[in-house]
């Protein structure tokens, strides 16, 4: 009769444990879907304030008749609903398309409200970017615990499927296919800086550069 209580007790310990660790991984998996979430938001909320700055701008270039037909990819999309990766692609060419009439017309680049505008504008920028790599480097983590075995049992019984990396940005294929890039620097102290473009392959603003020291 002792030895049966022993086995029970020992039974209810081993399921409490494995509970309790079953537990900690949905803990950590749960707290990274959060962070997931949050930024993702955050980028949605930063697009829109994006969107409606520019919307500012185009009421104050439209004004100019050599700058009417101005930002015509941005006007599309107006009254519609499309996607966060869209609208981001929109803005970001929508962006290029004002440092060139900042540049080509003097009357605009003077224009106060137009500076203001492009500021905040570049400032929601710098934070995008920040919140992408951020979304990015939690998603990869997340993913990658669902690819665990360990983790096989939580994601069976809550049905948990990958999140999307922002702009197809994938930082394990960035750092496996070092030995391929084209793109490099050497300066005299002997710095090598692999540079890595991704977004739009043609033309595009946003890079990540990898330093080696003495090589």
């Amino acid at each position: 009769m002792e030895y049966v209580v022993y086995i029970v007790f020992g039974i209810i310990i081993i399921v409490l444990l494995i509970f309790m660790y079953q537990m900690s991984l949905y803990n950590k998996i749960n707290d990274s879907k959060i962070r997931i979430e949050e930024s993702s938001s955050r980028i949605d909320t930063d697009l829109k304030d994006k969107l409606d700055l520019f919307n500012q701008v185009i009421t104050i270039t439209k004004e100019e008749e050599d700058l009417k037909n101005s930002f015509k990819e941005l006007n599309k999309i107006k009254g519609r609903i499309t996607n966060s990766y869209s609208l981001d692609k929109t803005l970001n060419e929508s962006y290029k398309e004002l440092e060139k009439i900042l540049e080509n017309n003097s009357k605009i680049s003077k224009n106060s409200e137009i500076k203001t505008l492009s500021k905040k504008i570049s400032v929601i920028d710098k934070e995008l970017k920040a919140l992408k790599k951020y979304h990015n480097i939690n998603a990869e983590a997340y993913n990658n615990m669902l690819k665990k075995t360990s983790y096989k049992l939580i994601v069976k019984n809550k049905r948990l499927k990958e999140k999307e990396l922002t702009e197809n940005y994938n930082i394990n294929n960035l750092f496996n296919k070092i030995e391929n890039t084209e793109n490099f620097i050497i300066n005299d102290q002997g710095y090598l800086y692999l540079i890595y473009a991704y977004g739009n392959t043609e033309d595009t603003n946003k890079i990540d550069t990898i330093i080696f020291h003495n090589i």
